[in-house]
Parts: structure tokens; sequence; C-alpha cells
């Protein structure tokens, strides 16, 4: 760090420090820069670890739990001396992003709250204090943390949660936040960002790169270890700063390189044999996350590639009898290239469908059913772990090459670390200034009884308008594909009568749907619904509300009175915040809530 820079820290109660923290499934990495700082090249990556022995960027995602120990988290959970089981070592956990992972039959939140937990602490103590010693504690920081386009509201917020937990925005620093951005957005931004930093580097750049301009498409691919996201943006300008908006809606499945594992395993169950699955012998430590053998293994997946002829020999941890027509000698096992592509292309295969998708809703139409779109599709940005594969690469460039009209592959240096220093740079330097919705949003609020849809018997009688109504019914007030600019709220008017003795805080309940025609029943078993979860509520406390200024109605003997409010709803890239509005005045606001789910 240069004395300038220095000296930048040195003021920190001028500047708020950005920390961008990616928990990856299979690998997670930090980095970060103070506010005042705009340039890529003074963000910085971590890259001194517990137990690392070495400079890396990332770590793994892992946690081995010791007896009588602390949980050993990171380089420290995948070191030799548990692998070997020196210490008791029980077993290595890791994918509990994904799910953050139900199947390892553990509190989710305590995993990932004592991994996170240790992240924290290594980041304050042994990074951040050693650099500012002297002004950290005055120093508000921003912790970005990044996580799948795919994921629903809830897993946002259980993202949210579980750093919190762990000391992130919170750990006795009130001045502390946390933000959350999308992993595929923040890698758009590093890419765009590290080709066109100034006019001198796009000349050092191909001429394929610097011919990307305002008007054109290009789509995102971050393959990591658990999912694969896409997000396709339109570059709106590029010089003085960079504006990119979203044009389709995007997508993402759960193929990421740790499914090239799975099938791995399903191999050895096929050369070895049932004994493969005796948990007696093939211990979690000799075969599962951590193990000798899948470090040997990751290190054959990050070679395949290079060229059609390799081999590999792994050396096995248990005893097997030689095998010569699987491939089994002295222990050692031959995995061929042809056996490597047949792990790999099942996943590949899944990979180049998304990116087709992709570039099939920008070439035909909006995604949802509308207008053709302005501009044509050119690129495609290969970041992420996985997406450093050069085997995934080939594939891709070779599925692009065939495209109508060719499209260009980009993979850009240091694409294991561009989704935090993405992160970092949308903080400092907002670029995507509008997004589409991967869902629609409404509310429970009822609509007039239409004899074609309702069943009489489901009607009742409205107070307010003298005609019969039905309460099974959903307003959609925003609908995926549409328009979500950044900073700007979506609007939805609602109604709904209290009683002078009804003034308690209520809730708002928020329906969701991912069907792009979504129905007009809140009973159905497509809304509410992310898998078998309610979207969310929004608090409204109606204790200060002069019922005076009301329209009422009094009806047997009872007074009602309307309120009409409306409902601000933001959406982020990776988060979503809602506000109730009557007149001038805010009567509550809140993230999305599942405490009662």
């Amino acid at each position: 760090m240069s004395r300038t820079e220095s000296a930048a820290f040195g003021q920190g109660q001028r500047h708020r420090l950005l920390v961008a923290v990616d928990f990856g499934t299979t690998y997670t990495g930090v980095a970060y820069c103070l506010s005042s700082n705009a340039n890529l090249s003074q963000i910085e990556t971590i890259t001194t670890w517990p137990g690392s022995g070495g400079s890396v960027e990332k770590v793994p995602t892992e946690l081995a739990y010791v007896p009588g120990q602390d949980p050993k988290w990171g380089p420290e959970a995948s070191g030799s001396q548990y692998s070997r089981g020196s210490h008791g070592y029980l077993e290595v956990y890791g994918r509990f992003k994904l799910l953050l992972d139900p199947s390892i039959g553990r509190d989710v939140y305590g995993d990932v709250g004592n991994g996170s937990n240790d992240l924290y602490k290594h980041i304050m103590d042994n990074i951040l204090q050693k650099r500012m010693p002297d002004t950290l504690a005055s120093t508000p920081i921003e912790f970005i943390f990044t996580i799948p386009a795919i994921w629903s509201h809830k897993a946002q917020e259980a993202t949210r949660t579980a750093a919190t937990r762990a000391g992130f925005g919170s750990g006795g620093r009130a001045i502390d936040t946390i933000t959350m951005i999308s992993e595929p957005e923040a890698a758009a931004i590093y890419s765009l960002a590290s080709l066109h930093e100034d006019r001198k580097s796009m000349e050092k750049a191909s001429m394929t790169v610097t011919k990307m301009k305002p008007g054109e498409h290009f789509i995102v691919c971050d393959a990591g270890g658990g999912t694969v996201d896409l997000i396709t943006y339109q570059i709106q300008q590029v010089f003085p700063d960079l504006v990119l908006r979203e044009s389709v809606v995007g997508g993402g499945g759960k193929c990421g390189s740790t499914y090239i594992d799975e099938a791995f395993h399903r191999l050895l169950r096929q050369k070895i044999g049932p004994s493969f699955d005796n948990g007696g012998i093939w211990t979690p430590k000799k075969k599962g996350k951590g193990s000798q053998l899948m470090q040997k293994f990751e290190i054959c997946k990050r070679t395949f590639g290079k060229d059609g002829n390799e081999v590999w020999f792994l050396e096995l941890p248990v005893n097997v009898e030689d095998d010569e027509e699987n491939g089994i000698s002295d222990n050692e096992l031959e995995l061929t290239g042809n056996e490597m592509k047949s792990l790999f292309d099942p996943v590949v295969d899944n990979i180049i469908k998304l990116v087709q998708d992709q570039a099939t809703k920008v070439k035909t139409e909006d995604g949802t059913g509308g207008s053709r779109l302005a501009g044509k599709l050119t690129t495609v940005i290969l970041v992420g772990g996985f997406g450093e594969s050069q085997y995934l690469y080939k594939r891709l460039q070779d599925w692009a090459l065939k495209h109508s009209p060719p499209l260009t592959v980009i993979n850009p240096t240091k694409s294991w670390s561009a989704i935090v220093r993405g992160a970092v740079l949308q903080s400092l330097r907002p670029a995507v200034r509008t997004r589409k919705l991967r869902c629609h949003y409404g509310f429970k609020l009822s609509t007039d009884f239409d004899p074609k849809h309702h069943r009489k018997v489901d009607a009742r009688m409205c107070i307010w308008n003298d005609c019969w109504v039905i309460d099974d019914n959903v307003k959609w007030a925003a609908n995926i594909g549409d328009d979500c600019a950044e900073e700007r709220d979506i609007k939805f008017n609602v109604f709904f009568d209290v009683t002078p003795k009804d003034r308690a805080r209520r809730s708002l309940k928020l329906l969701g749907s991912r069907y792009h025609d979504p129905p007009r029943e809140a009973s159905s078993d497509k809304v509410f619904r992310f898998g078998q979860v309610p979207l969310g509520q929004v608090p409204l406390d109606l204790s200060e509300i002069n019922l005076k200024r009301l329209p009422k109605k009094v009806v047997d003997g009872r007074t009602h009175h309307q309120v009409n409010c409306v409902v601000n709803m933001r959406i982020g890239s990776a988060d979503a915040s809602f506000s109730v509005w009557i007149g001038n005045k805010c009567y509550g606001s809140s993230r999305i809530s599942y405490k009662n789910d």
C-alpha cells in the first residue's frame, strides 16, 4: 500500500470501509477498499488465511468439528492434520450455503454462523485492525455480501440473518451495515470495469472486447461450486461512467462444479462396488469433503481440458483389489480423459442450456412476451470458480461460435475474485441502474364478484360499495420482467377498514408468484410460495392514525373507517424492503419477515 493510500486509511472518520464477502458454496473470498478510492486497482483482496500456508485469494468454505475444540474453518478444516484424524477429527462439512444444506442434518444457521464468525474475526482482527490500528473503531464498515441471483427473498434474508449472528453489521459496532448484491451482477461490473477502467486499458484489450459499445447486450455466466447464475445486461453508457440495465429476466440453476464431485462418487461406486457405501470402511474423512481423495480430484478437475489425452492416477485411501477392467492397480485408480468428460458433460450441458435460454430471450423478445429488444447480443462473460475450467470455457466457446450471429466468450483475468471486486465497485460507483423483477408481487385484496369466475357461496357484501365481493383474490401490482430502477420505489395502493377498537399493529400480507401467468386466487398453491414458504409481511402501526379524517360507515351499530395507504417496495440487487404510507407519513417499514413461517 502506498503512503497516500495509508494516509487515506488513517482518515477513517471521513469515509466508510467497503468489505465484500463472497461466502461461496465451495470457496470464500473477501475484498476491501476505502470509499474514497475510486479505482479498480485500489481494491485489495485478502490473501492471508489461517492454515493456508501461502498467499491465496480464496479458501475452502468448510467446517471441521473436533471434540473438545472450537470448530475449524477454511484451510484449517481441510488441512492435512484434520484429514488424518490426528485430533479426533469427525467430519468436514461443506456446501451448507446451498441451503444452506438440510441433508447434513445439523443446525444450518449454526454451521454458517460458526464459519462466518471465524471469517468475521479474521477480517477484523488479523486484517483491518492491523491496517487501521488507530481509526478502525471509528470507521463505518459496509459489509457487502454476494449471493446467487436465483435465490428467493427468504434465502436472501437467511443469509443476512446468519451474517448478523456471526458479527457482520453487529459485533458491538452500531456504525456498521450489511448490504447484498447478486453474484452475477457483481461479476458483470468487475468484468466491464476491468476492460474499460480507462481508455488505455481498452487499447491494451483485444479488438473484440473493445467493440462492446452502448446498445449491445452481454450475458454474464457466473459458474460457481454449487450454483450457476446468469444475467443479461445492455450497455447504456461506457464513459465517463459505466451504466448498465438488465435486459431480460435472469436464469440459473444448481449445476455448479460440486455436482461433478457427486458424479465422481457415482463412478467410484461403479468401479469399486458395494463396499464403497460401507461407512465403516469408506468413512467420510476418506471420501468426503476435505479428504485427500477429493483434494486430489480437485486438481484433476482444474487440469482437465488442456488436451484430449490426459490421464490421472489417484491413490485410493482404502485397500482395493486390483481390477484391470476398472483401471485399479496397486491401489491406484486410473482416471481417463473420457471418464472425466463423462463427469463434466452433464453439468456443462446444463450450463450451456442456461446460456442458450438467455440468448433466446434477447433474440426473440423481452422474456415476458413483450416487444423485441433493441440492440444485439455480442458477448458472453464467463466468471466464477468453475468459470476457470478450461473444459467449460472450450465447450462454451464452441457453442458461441455456432450461434447466429457468432458470440465472443470472455474469461476475465482474476475471474475467481471477480465477484468480490465487483461488489466493492458497485458500492463505489453503482453501474446497474435498472433491474428486472424475478417474480410477481401483490396483495390479498377483495374483488367484485363475477359469476363467471366465482362461487356465490364464497362472496360477501362489501360495506363500502354495497356490492358482493370475493376475498380470495390477489391484486398483482408488479410483474415478472417489469423494470425496477435503482433507488426508485414501486408503489401499490391498498385499502382496508378498521374500527376504533381495532387499531393494533397489524400486517399486510405480501404475496408472490414465480409463474408467468399467476392465478387470481390467493389460496392457489402457485401463490405465497417459494417452495412452501409465504413471501412475507409488512408491519403496519395504526395507533397514531386520526380516524376523524378517514371515510366512515356505521354497520349494525359498529363504526368502520376506511384506510387508504400506499405500500412502497424497493427491490435491490439481492434484497427487498417495504414501507407503508398514509398521506405524507410513514406508518411502518420492514424487510421481508419469515418469523412465523
